[in-house]
């Protein structure tokens, strides 16, 4: 229901009151990653593997910038994103300005931030919002401070930084997976389902009726039947390391037909997935839903592009549940699987309808 209204959604309250303040600031996320300093390598070795597994985007910074950030930099530190920016003290406000603005120059920057601990100290911290403050004044980009540690700082730092303009986020987890909801909601035109879902073969549809109700428990024809208008060959189950999915189409009281998309066989009783969209999707999207499952890796070439197989089961998927949605009146659930890939083909080894009962 989320995907196909656009809703953003969060794990937690701090979350939550991240992507509210990031979505209601008078500046918006521009084009491109995040441009990020911080003043400690341990906790730029956390930032990465945060911003990696939650799929955040760090800008790639030209030669410019970074010839702009050299100056200011420590000889022992390189000039890239993200940038460990702490050498010494001396003139750190004057350098921290020099980094910020650096950031905010370059063209695949759309939100410059530094990450830190705010402790409120009257030395280090001020010093660096003294130097964000600056920096907004340069900028029409939104500037941000990601406080690691909100307990500390967030109700001294954070406010003061907030009253001055700085988007102040709190905890470093809950701040990127916000920024990663406030990418998304930028970039929602990309996102958004596009294509138009397979139309159902009218014939097709009228057959499938037909053949449901005169069979209250399906045999082998009426199987391969129903499976042939589903686009399916009947096949045994294949054994080994096959990657296997089942498609469900079930009606559910409050939202009506439903689609579950769930990995099957070995793989399944090892990764007990599934995820679950409403029908009327386009084969775009479809492939979209099978990325959510880890399996996907499996349905991969060597570099990263879907291989044969994917494009076979987000090609049954999509159809499956255009048909199977339309049909959602008379049976309950259909379900059909498991479903595996030969020759590019999808083919399955059963298909089993729980008739439509009463509300």
């Amino acid at each position: 229901m989320f995907d196909r209204y656009g809703v953003l959604t969060v794990e937690s309250l701090d979350q939550m009151a991240n992507l509210l303040t990031l979505l209601s600031h008078d500046r918006q996320l521009s084009t491109g990653g995040l441009g990020v300093v911080l003043d400690s390598g341990g906790e730029r070795e956390m930032f990465v593997d945060l911003a990696d597994e939650l799929d955040v985007p760090l800008a790639t910074i030209n030669t410019e910038t970074a010839k702009c950030i050299r100056p200011h930099l420590h000889h022992a530190l390189e000039p890239v994103n993200p940038l460990d920016a702490w050498g010494t003290a001396a003139n750190y406000e004057d350098s921290f300005e020099g980094y910020f603005e650096a950031m905010a120059g370059d063209p695949d920057v759309g939100l410059v931030t530094f990450c830190g601990d705010f402790q409120w100290n009257p030395t280090t911290e001020k010093g660096y919002a003294k130097a964000l403050v600056a920096t907004l004044a340069r900028t029409d980009k939104p500037v941000a401070a990601l406080i690691n540690t909100p307990m500390s700082g967030m109700m001294t730092a954070g406010k003061a930084l907030s009253d001055d303009g700085v988007i102040a986020l709190c905890g470093t987890r809950e701040g990127l997976v916000a920024l990663r909801r406030a990418l998304d909601w930028r970039d929602r035109s990309q996102h958004a389902m596009k294509g138009v879902a397979p139309k159902p073969d009218g014939d097709a549809i009228a057959r499938l009726r037909s053949l449901l109700a005169a069979n209250q428990s399906l045999d082998a024809e009426a199987s391969k039947a129903l499976m042939a208008d589903f686009g399916l060959e009947s096949a045994k189950d294949a054994g080994g390391p096959t990657v296997k999915l089942t498609f469900t189409m079930f009606r559910d009281r409050q939202f009506g037909p439903m689609v579950e998309i769930r990995t099957a066989g070995n793989y399944g009783k090892l990764l007990d997935e599934s995820v679950v969209a409403l029908p009327g999707f386009d084969e775009d999207h479809a492939t979209t839903l099978i990325n959510r499952l880890r399996i996907n890796r499996l349905l991969r070439n060597s570099d990263g592009w879907p291989n044969a197989s994917h494009a076979a089961f987000a090609a049954l998927l999509a159809r499956f549940a255009a048909i199977s949605s339309e049909l959602a009146d008379v049976a309950d659930m259909i379900e059909v699987g498991p479903v595996h890939v030969v020759d590019g083909r999808a083919v399955a080894s059963g298909v089993r309808v729980r008739d439509r009962k009463p509300d």
